[in-house]
């Protein structure tokens, strides 16, 4: 399976820091011990998104691939098509992670024509439209989107969830993190999944 971690640095709507990202991402990872995507907010220095800086020390992470996760967290459908070219710049990659996984067609256009490769996508996806055509890129889509708190079946370890290998499971860092005891429901995960999780390089996606 592959691993999608939404939302770094977890911020307000203000753009405010609510807890120390780095730390969070740190335990996470080291809980994990699993390669994944994390998908990055990328701030206008206004702000406590990433920043250029940040994005140089997340790209020094052995076994994390980064992907695009907006200005500002903001809709995609909000971007102009300049904007998601100067995004598709930042993120060698070439994955774009949709804000609230909103997507419309003329967006995918976009996106595609921006210079990404791959955008990921989530439950909301399909509900807000159901005839998207991924035209020039290609679609990951979301196996599992959620709190694993809230999916007991998925930690059973005598019933595994029978996950493909190019399957994406989207996580929240953050989300995890506000467990009691912190990260148990992470920790449950990775100790029945970790030998399932490949790269995403797998897809033929630079590191």
């Amino acid at each position: 399976m592959l691993i999608r971690v939404d939302e770094f640095p977890r911020c307000d709507q203000a753009g405010r820091l609510m807890f120390d990202p780095w730390a969070i991402l740190d335990e996470f990872m080291a809980i994990l011990r699993s390669p994944f995507c994390l998908a990055v907010v990328v701030g206008s220095g206004l702000d406590e998104w990433a920043t250029g800086n940040d994005l140089e020390r997340l790209r020094k992470l052995d076994g994390v691939t980064l992907a695009a996760h907006g200005f500002g967290h903001v809709r995609y459908t909000f971007h102009s098509q300049s904007s998601l070219a100067d995004l598709a710049k930042l993120f060698p990659s070439g994955i774009a992670v949709p804000p609230f996984n909103g997507l419309n067609q003329a967006t995918v256009g976009a996106l595609a024509q921006g210079g990404f490769k791959y955008v990921c996508t989530g439950p909301e996806t399909r509900r807000d439209c159901d005839a998207i055509r991924f035209d020039g890129i290609r679609e990951v889509p979301s196996a599992y989107y959620g709190h694993l708190c809230d999916s007991p079946t998925l930690l059973d370890a005598d019933h595994k969830v029978p996950f493909g290998v190019l399957d994406c499971v989207t996580l929240h860092s953050c989300w995890e993190s506000c467990t009691a005891p912190r990260f148990e429901y992470l920790r449950r995960f990775a100790d029945i999944y970790r030998d399932e999780v490949v790269p995403w390089t797998l897809l033929g996606i630079p590191q």
